[in-house]
């Protein structure tokens, strides 16, 4: 990342509006330090802002992806593959691709 703002709100949903005006047009990112116990954190701001996925083995959980449960990894797994990240969406399209 060459310029934007890590905000370590663990991806809450309450807390992504705050940063887009500051970040317009530059990168907003965050982690959840609880991929698995607050997964829909993670899947609501893909789905309504197109976040990159976040995903953590630290502080929380402490359960890495090789400590998934097969349901856990597929939903996790179909946050990139069902919601792709816009940046890739708008790449497709001036290929002639589009959704």
């Amino acid at each position: 990342m060459a310029d934007g703002t890590y905000q370590d709100t663990r991806c809450d949903p309450a807390a992504w509006s705050y940063g887009f005006l500051p970040n317009w047009r530059n990168t907003l990112w965050s982690c959840n330090w609880w991929p698995m116990s607050h997964f829909a954190y993670t899947r609501w701001g893909v789905r309504h802002f197109g976040t990159p996925v976040a995903i953590s083995n630290g502080w929380g959980d402490h359960c890495g992806p090789s400590e998934w449960s097969p349901h856990q990894r597929d939903e996790m797994l179909s946050l990139f593959l069902v919601h792709p990240h816009p940046i890739s969406t708008m790449l497709t399209c001036s290929l002639g691709e589009g959704p």
